[in-house]
């Protein structure tokens, strides 16, 4: 099953609060050759990945998504369900620990059998999302009731650019299917996602395939994915980009009651917003039983206060409080639906990390 979109930052992080992440350029992998395998070490890992495990697990995507992609949605996506339940218990263990660990900071206590069952129930969502993807073209029809249209057209109306900031809660991919739709449809033009491609280049082209199928233009992640999407925005265009990402195994953004910092897609989008003067409206799905969901697009969020001046610096402060406004409709929504939130078991804990939202 593919990769679910992990979106990083379109734009370098600026150099303030706390360590700074390695500026991230994203490029396509060139293939290892004979020369790797013989050589050992990571080089021979690298040439056995690709050539061996790559191949093994992505032709069995490529199968999985082949023979269901006209077979019945439930069927799919409750076998994503099982699978996903057993990969919660067996291949991501530790990823379960980091998800139990995060529960218990943000949310209230729960008795051991309470809490096993909660946490299947997450992995279940993460099952049916991955398998999902080999019916998302019909997914985004009848089973997904999308809300707030209306305040994407009027967002848009005037011309001036838009930024769906998405939240990898429910099936994110049907959130963005659903909007891409709505976007062709009422303003006939592509909706744009930033996306960190997967390792595997077979389930790479797994997501292409879906993606497009729905008409989402895909942008590369990382400092190639920022002039084309600033070249979006400047016709007008609609842009998604995620505010939550994970980066070895700790999440940025939002901050859940953590201290503010500006770093990640959140410092990214606000940046992109403050140079284009786009408006940011919040995208997110959830899943309502089965393969069905309610897509949400949310009112506007207010980044800045008083005109936008894009010629001139947007200085820490203004970008550090524009940060805290999106965290201040993130975070809450992310702790109420924290069970359908793909990035908790990627979440992680570092020593200094203090939570205003513990239970």
């Amino acid at each position: 099953m593919p990769e679910p979109a992990r979106a990083r930052p379109a734009d370098p992080p600026a150099a303030d609060q706390g360590d700074r992440r390695p500026v991230y350029r994203w490029q396509p992998k060139t293939p290892p050759i004979w020369a790797d395998l013989w050589a050992g070490g990571k080089r021979a890992r690298r040439w056995r990945r690709y050539w061996i495990r790559d191949v093994v697990e992505g032709l069995g995507d490529l199968a999985f998504t082949t023979a269901f992609r006209f077979g019945p949605v439930d069927a799919c996506s409750d076998l994503g369900a099982y699978f996903g339940r057993r990969a919660g218990g067996g291949a991501h263990v530790e990823a379960t620990e980091r998800a139990r660990t995060a529960r218990r900071k943000l949310a209230a206590p729960m008795a051991e059998a309470e809490e096993h069952a909660w946490l299947s129930a997450m992995w279940t969502n993460i099952g049916r999302t991955y398998a999902e993807f080999a019916v998302l073209h019909r997914i985004v029809g009848e089973r997904c009731t999308l809300h707030g249209a209306d305040l994407l057209d009027a967002a848009a109306a005037d011309g001036r650019p838009v930024i769906l900031a998405l939240v990898h809660l429910g099936n994110w991919e049907a959130a963005i299917a659903a909007a891409a739709r709505h976007v062709a449809s009422a303003q006939r033009q592509p909706l744009h996602l930033i996306y960190q491609p997967p390792l595997n280049r077979f389930r790479h082209w797994v997501a292409r395939q879906a993606r497009g199928r729905v008409g989402i233009t895909l942008l590369p992640p990382g400092t190639r994915g920022t002039r084309p999407a600033l070249e979006v925005l400047a016709r007008g265009g609609v842009l998604v980009l995620a505010v939550d990402e994970g980066f070895d195994n700790y999440v940025y953004g939002p901050f859940l009651g953590r201290a503010p910092v500006l770093r990640g897609n959140m410092q990214t989008l606000v940046r992109l917003a403050w140079r284009t003067g786009a408006r940011v409206l919040p995208l997110y799905g959830l899943r309502r039983d089965g393969a069905r969901f309610d897509i949400r697009i949310g009112q506007p969020i207010a980044l800045f206060e008083g005109s936008q001046a894009r010629n001139t610096p947007l200085v820490p402060e203004r970008a550090l409080a524009a940060v805290q406004r999106l965290d201040a409709v993130f975070s809450p929504l992310v702790i109420t639906n924290l069970q359908q939130w793909y990035m908790l078991p990627q979440f992680g804990l570092r020593p200094d990390d203090v939570f205003a939202l513990s239970a």
